[in-house]
């Protein structure tokens, strides 16, 4: 209702400036006519064309689709023969309608071929000049989306770039840790001169793990990139447990190129070990699979109990949950918020613990969002993952 009386009065506007532009020429010849006549005309033909107004306003929004589909020279052809087309039809059908109702308003009869003949520059222009403010209005509108959806894509990359911000500086953190360290550095030490092999591929896998969490990392890394990664911190861990821990990485080559969000794996093979090797008095065993599933991919991390032992709290079982349920820790919560936001509801990430064993499943799509490309893989070729159990 109110668009509708906005271009009433700008309509109105336009023909009371006419009015006064004749009332003007009239004065200037000397000549007089009564206020009514000089009104009739301009106002007259004026509204007829505020009643066409919202029809040219549709057929310009569905022009313009025709000629982004068509496309080409043949997408201008179209829309500019259907608009010559309408206005033709338009300016007859204004003239016929004001040449009946002109003599009952001042009795100055005119036959619509004259009111044609005299009206047709005007009758263009009023034409023109809906079709043009509708393409205007239209492409400030798309204008205003784009910048909107700019700005979200924007919002959303931030966030993003937040969440991964927080994942890279929890696995700096979970490696320098002050017991972490000296653990490993003390491991080094045990090993040099007995077993220097083994020291050297720890000092290896150290920096390895190092130089990963320090520099930039994309969103979206290779499976096989971040198989590596999470290797080389449990293999840390694994020997530091000796006998207690036993590490599995079954992933088919196949599924190493698939994309991955960084520091995804990380937490729940932290997990593994803090809430499973730490509190077991058992061996245990950890294992880290992948497998296709439909259109998805989909991550375990399991510690299991090998024998008899005492928990230092009691398990508990946990419902698989969806990405953005409650979690067991900052990391997992970290991972599912960051999930969310790369994927939406197509991902998901659970925990499922019963007694002697604990799952957690990461499950993502095997395609990745179109606005976040795959890292190329940068790790060197002898830290890449493969089948086979490490003790």
């Amino acid at each position: 209702m109110t668009r509708a009386a906005v271009v009433f009065g700008l309509w109105t506007l336009f023909g009371l400036l006419i009015a006064e532009q004749t009332s003007l020429q009239l004065h200037l010849r000397g000549e007089t006519r009564p206020l009514l006549s000089v009104l009739a005309s301009p106002l007259g033909a004026m509204w007829i064309w505020a009643l066409f107004t919202p029809l040219v306003v549709a057929v310009t929004t569905r022009l313009r689709r025709l000629r982004e589909r068509l496309g080409g020279w043949r997408g201008w052809a179209a829309y500019v023969a259907v608009h010559a087309a309408l206005a033709t039809v338009l300016m007859i059908a204004g003239d016929v309608v004001w040449a009946y109702l002109r003599p009952l308003i001042d009795g100055v009869a005119t036959p619509w071929t004259t009111v044609f003949a005299y009206g047709v520059f005007m009758d263009v222009t009023s034409y023109m000049v809906i079709a043009t403010v509708a393409e205007a209005v239209a492409f400030a509108r798309a204008y205003r989306d784009r910048d909107r959806e700019a700005a979200a894509l924007a919002r959303t990359a931030a966030e993003l770039q937040e969440r991964l911000d927080e994942a890279r500086l929890r696995a700096l953190e979970a490696q320098l840790r002050p017991h972490f360290l000296y653990n490993t550095l003390n491991l080094v030490a045990e090993l040099v001169h007995d077993e220097p092999d083994a020291a050297d591929a720890m000092l290896t896998r150290l920096g390895l793990l190092l130089r990963r969490s320090y520099r930039a990392s994309a969103h979206l890394v290779s499976l096989g990139e971040e198989l590596a990664f999470v290797r080389a911190y449990a293999e840390i861990l694994a020997r530091r447990y000796r006998d207690r821990v036993t590490l599995a990485v079954d992933v088919p080559d196949a599924l190493c190129s698939l994309g991955v969000p960084a520091f995804a794996l990380q937490p729940l093979v932290e997990n593994a070990f803090r809430h499973g090797v730490e509190r077991r008095e058992s061996r245990t065993a950890v294992e880290i699979a992948a497998r296709v599933d439909g259109d998805a991919l989909v991550l375990r991390v399991t510690d299991r109990a090998l024998g008899t032992g005492r928990w230092e709290s009691p398990p508990r079982r946990r419902r698989p949950s969806a990405v953005g349920d409650g979690g067991a820790g900052v990391g997992l919560r970290n991972t599912r918020e960051r999930l969310r936001a790369l994927y939406g509801s197509a991902a998901a990430v659970a925990l499922d613990r019963r007694a002697g064993e604990t799952t957690a499943t990461l499950r993502v799509p095997t395609t990745a969002p179109a606005d976040l490309p795959l890292a190329a893989g940068v790790l060197p070729p002898a830290a890449a993952p493969g089948a086979g159990v490490a003790t």
